[in-house]
């Protein structure tokens, strides 16, 4: 045998495989199985179960909603004004006080790390920070 007579048989062989494997693969591998399965799921539903799905979901969408509204006001209801933080954190300072104090902290803090050279946007974060956390955790 020689060379070229081997590599055509080697080429029919390689296009019967090739054609074997586009036929034979679905079968094997349970992809027909699958495309019926969907097939089966895709089929359309009496209008009967599609409206009791619609009443189903809209049921829940109406309990999604009165629970958030509940959540809502639950916040509202139990949010902490500033004036409160302020005495838990056992101070008797009017919010004017507490904002005039949290002013001055946070251009005291500016100011220092202006003078040791630090980065102007960097500083200005800072300063807000100490002037939003001051004084006394509130």
């Amino acid at each position: 045998m020689n060379l070229q007579s081997l590599s055509l048989v080697f080429l029919a062989t390689v296009a019967v495989g090739g054609a074997a494997w586009v036929f034979l693969y679905p079968v094997l591998s349970g992809e027909k199985q699958a495309e019926n399965r969907r097939a089966s799921v895709a089929k359309p539903e009496p209008a009967a179960k599609r409206q009791s799905d619609k009443t189903q979901r809209s049921r829940r969408e109406q309990v999604e909603n009165t629970l958030k509204d509940l959540e809502a006001r639950h916040e509202k209801a139990n949010k902490v004004t500033l004036s409160k933080r302020i005495t838990q954190a056992g101070l008797d300072w009017s919010m004017q006080k507490f904002f005039i104090v949290s002013a001055v902290l946070g251009l005291v803090f500016f100011a220092i790390g202006m003078f040791a050279g630090r980065n102007f946007l960097g500083l200005l974060v800072l300063a807000s920070a100490v002037a939003w956390v001051s004084p006394g955790g509130a």
